[in-house]
């Protein structure tokens, strides 16, 4: 009979070669993956590398003698139940984040039949299928350049799009029980066409997804109220920009056009974002050189040439992708990007763990050269639209976590709040606090698609137009 220690240095044995195959698998992933999707080569390097590095301790381990080996399996065994034990706490804790943003649509679908309000529940595939392929577009904007993916594209051709694709269907997002669905004007952003002019246009909106009306109707979001108000406006935001995103943009759409006001929208979590945006070498450019333009607002035509050539290269290596491995209803990257949306795959991958661990450090070490570069972000937003006689005026918008008990969280963005209008108050920039507004509301999460975590509903964009209208009516 095998004794205990047999046992173990057998199951232990059993683990090391399981592993081995999965780190196999990974390297080969992602040999295929460079291969056929030019992933950067630094993060390619790098991961074959650490892979290798990983192999070979091991096969190293594996050939051990007894003793040794049962050592170093315990090493192990207690290492990784203590990395999943903090990884299943930051997965499962019920002030999670990931816990509110993983049961969000199902919380949805919830009130919504509690309400008896139908909800849309087909998939923007379903909805995409409805329309010509050359009709729609998928793209988020600059943001997708500081992507791995695609970060090496700038420099190649001397472009960095800020904006979309012009007059192209945009699905965006469906949070309120409907599909949020925009025609691109002839820069690629949420607006109608033809307001692109000189001395025109009275307010133009910078911002991120909420400047882009995220998972509202056209007519629902901000912009679109101003304007039937009287308001000539434009916005200019994308999901997922960040304060240098937008100081790119403001240099490029804002400034040529010379509105005599500017709403900088400013959401929560944008300091996350100006971290990773600073790390491209491109747009630092706008920082560093305030006389820094690419001239986009005149170079849409190379814009959508850039941006269709990459749409028809991922169809082109989604189809050899399909060759290849013989899979007629998916490839492997699509299938790799399913399995890493599922919750189950993150835990395995440690995946909640290793985020708040990132984001801690990460802010930790950059907290100096963040809050620097965002003081003179601002700075230079409030000189460059005085130039013209302009007027700025920051706009905080609060997250839903600030009135969903979500405090005490480690991706609680507010606590950042007192330094952002401490630097924007001391630069002389009018601030519309709309956290002020909401705690005056009996109950702010009404402002919010049923009551839970997601972008503003169309009550919350519309309460914020009636503060801002309110607010540059005063001045």
């Amino acid at each position: 009979m095998m004794s205990n220690k047999g046992k173990l240095i057998s199951i232990g044995q059993i683990i090391i070669l399981f592993m081995i195959t999965i780190l196999s698998l990974l390297l080969l992933y992602s040999v295929i993956k460079f291969i056929l999707f030019e992933m950067n080569n630094f993060y390619f390097f790098s991961i074959f590398f650490i892979v290798l590095l990983l192999i070979t301790v091991m096969i190293y381990i594996y050939s051990l003698n007894t003793e040794l080996k049962k050592n170093f399996f315990l090493v192990i065994l207690v290492s990784t139940l203590t990395l999943y034990i903090f990884e299943i706490y930051f997965a499962y804790a019920p002030s999670s984040i990931w816990v509110i943003e993983n049961h969000a649509e199902k919380r949805r679908l919830e009130e919504s039949r509690k309400k008896n309000i139908h909800f849309d529940t087909r998939t923007k595939e379903e909805i995409e299928s409805l329309y010509d392929s050359d009709e729609v577009f998928r793209w988020t904007g600059g943001y997708s350049f500081l992507d791995e993916k695609f970060a090496h594209i700038p420099y190649e051709e001397n472009l960095f799009p800020l904006g979309g694709m012009s007059n192209k269907i945009i699905i965006h997002c469906n949070e309120s029980g409907y599909w949020s669905i925009y025609k691109s004007d002839e820069h690629g952003f949420n607006n109608n066409l033809g307001y692109y002019q000189k001395n025109h246009v009275e307010i133009m909106i910078i911002g991120d997804s909420y400047a882009e009306g995220a998972c509202v109707r056209p007519d629902e979001s901000i912009h679109f109220i101003l304007n039937k108000n009287n308001f000539k406006t434009i916005s200019v935001g994308k999901g997922g920009n960040g304060p240098l995103l937008e100081l790119a943009t403001l240099n490029e759409y804002i400034l040529p056009l010379e509105p005599r006001i500017v709403l900088w929208f400013f959401y929560e979590n944008d300091l996350n974002n100006l971290q990773r945006e600073l790390n491209s070498p491109f747009l630092v450019r706008y920082l560093n050189d305030k006389k820094f333009t690419q001239n986009l607002i005149i170079k849409q035509k190379k814009i959508d040439d850039l941006l269709l050539r990459l749409k028809n290269k991922q169809i082109t290596q989604n189809h050899i992708l399909n060759n290849i491995t013989k899979i007629k209803l998916t490839n492997l990257d699509l299938l790799f990007e399913k399995m890493s949306s599922n919750q189950y795959f993150k835990i395995i991958r440690i995946m909640h763990l290793k985020k708040y661990i990132s984001r801690v450090i990460t802010l930790k070490k950059d907290n100096q050269k963040i809050q620097s570069a965002f003081e003179n972000i601002m700075n230079q937003a409030k000189n460059n639209v005085s130039s013209y006689n302009g007027k700025l005026f920051f706009v905080y918008l609060p997250s839903y976590n600030r009135y969903a008990g979500l405090k005490g969280t480690p991706f609680h963005f507010s606590k950042h709040k007192k330094f952002v209008l401490k630097t924007v108050e001391e630069l002389d920039i009018p601030i519309i606090d709309i956290d002020i507004y909401f705690k005056k509301s009996s109950d702010p999460l009404i402002f919010f698609p049923f009551r839970g975590y997601g972008h503003y509903n169309a009550k919350g964009y519309n309460y914020i137009t009636d503060v801002i209208m309110n607010r540059i009516n005063d001045k």
